[in-house]
């Protein structure tokens, strides 16, 4: 079974007319039909298959299927007639939806391992009754760390049009950091606002910038000026890659958001249980290892 917005890979074995395998393959060297389920019947289907080789004449053909709900068949034949693709045809049952919303500091298959919770055929990828909630914690918490942290951490290019904030400013703030890379600084105090070459500023002459804390300053012994909208950046904040540490930190807050959500224990701080009690229930949903690793990257 397939989930909506994953990728999906199968398999196929290429031999020639002898049964030798076949390798050296690329994407344009198959032919392949691609169809989505539509009623009781089959539409050509909008997604693309690529393929991957894998060796000894094993080829993966992947795709990432955007309709849920439905059946998608895949057929293959490679377009040299003198060899056979086995199997050629799959058919593939795509249901539960992915969150598409994102990114988010991890995924609900982390979240879903954390939690032990597998879906029928025993794995963490296909659809489970918890999906809805787990998606709902990704945003939440992704969103709540943004905030506790007054940090970004989805990767993201951006513009923007500011100016200083205060008379004989060395240091202008970026609304977003940590910062991956500047791709360019233009200063022009003119009206109309005219960006071009004779408005850019150098790297390493004119500013430099302090990637951790998203801070451009000028070295060149001038100052920012206060115009509005004068200055205009070009950069590129977030992450890469979420670290580890925060990524499991995330894990522990849904999972204990989805814990006591599940039980009920929102408000308590102890429930009986047959031949006794269980105390110790947090009110906070933050673990406090969670929080401290938020609390060193704070800021600052």
């Amino acid at each position: 079974m397939a989930e909506v917005n994953t990728e999906v890979r199968r398999i196929v074995h290429v031999t020639d007319l002898v049964q030798a395998d076949v390798t050296g393959l690329e994407t344009a060297d198959f032919s392949f039909t691609l169809q989505v389920e539509n009623g009781d019947a089959l539409d050509a289907a909008p997604e693309s298959v690529t393929v991957v080789e894998i060796g000894n004449g094993l080829y993966w053909l992947e795709f990432t299927p955007l309709t849920a709900g439905r059946v998608y068949r895949l057929s293959v034949a490679p377009v040299d007639g003198n060899n056979t693709a086995d199997p050629d045809e799959f058919q593939i049952q795509v249901s539960g939806y992915a969150a598409s919303t994102g990114p988010y500091l991890t995924t609900r298959e982390a979240v879903r391992r954390a939690l032990d919770l597998k879906d029928s055929d025993g794995d963490y990828t296909g659809t489970h009754d918890a999906d809805t909630i787990i998606d709902d914690l990704l945003a939440s918490v992704t969103a709540w760390a943004e905030d506790y942290t007054g940090r970004e951490f989805s990767s993201e290019t951006l513009t923007m049009l500011t100016e200083a904030l205060g008379n004989q400013s060395c240091a202008l703030l970026l609304e977003r950091f940590p910062l991956t890379s500047i791709t360019s600084v233009h200063v022009n105090t003119d009206l109309p606002r005219v960006f071009d070459a004779d408005a850019l500023l150098t790297d390493g002459t004119d500013f430099i910038v302090d990637l951790e804390r998203g801070i451009v300053h000028r070295v060149d012994g001038s100052y920012w000026p206060r115009s509005p909208q004068s200055v205009k950046v070009i950069y590129t904040a977030g992450y890469g890659a979420i670290p580890a540490h925060v990524e499991r930190a995330a894990i522990e807050i849904i999972a204990t958001k989805y814990s006591k959500g599940k039980g009920q224990l929102y408000h308590v701080t102890g429930e009986s249980r047959g031949d006794g009690s269980v105390t110790g229930i947090r009110f906070d949903d933050i673990p406090m290892h969670a929080r401290e690793v938020f609390n060193m990257i704070k800021a600052k």
